[in-house]
């Protein structure tokens, strides 16, 4: 059963189970996301890079809005740009905007709201 939104039911992601787990019917990925993380120290969870959509560890719980804009770090350094385009309770979906040349964003990288 698909869980309503758009952003989830088109790029076809789907909750199941609790609100901390997702699965990816186009990468076959299954995946806990661990603790929820907060507006200054999300976790990407989940990268899709066929559909260029990542799943982060922030939530409607922690603030998140769709339209918001994230900025992706690895350790101290911005290697790339998301914004969320669907919310859930825990978790949020966010399409990749822009990424540094060479980098692919990865599960374990880390993403705070971008300013302006």
């Amino acid at each position: 059963m698909w869980h309503g939104g758009i952003g989830w039911r088109v790029l076809g992601w789907m909750l199941i189970g609790g609100a901390g787990w997702f699965w990816s019917p186009t990468a076959g990925v299954a995946a806990d996301v661990g603790a929820p993380g907060q507006l200054e120290a999300a976790r990407v969870v989940a990268v899709d890079g066929v559909l260029q959509f990542v799943v982060l560890n922030i939530g409607r719980s922690t603030g998140v809005r769709v339209g918001m804009p994230l900025v992706v770090r690895r350790g101290d350094r911005i290697v790339g740009r998301v914004r969320v385009v669907e919310v859930r309770r825990t978790v949020c979906g966010a399409v990749i905007e822009q990424v540094e040349p060479g980098v692919t964003l990865a599960a374990g990288d880390t993403a705070q709201v971008a300013r302006s």
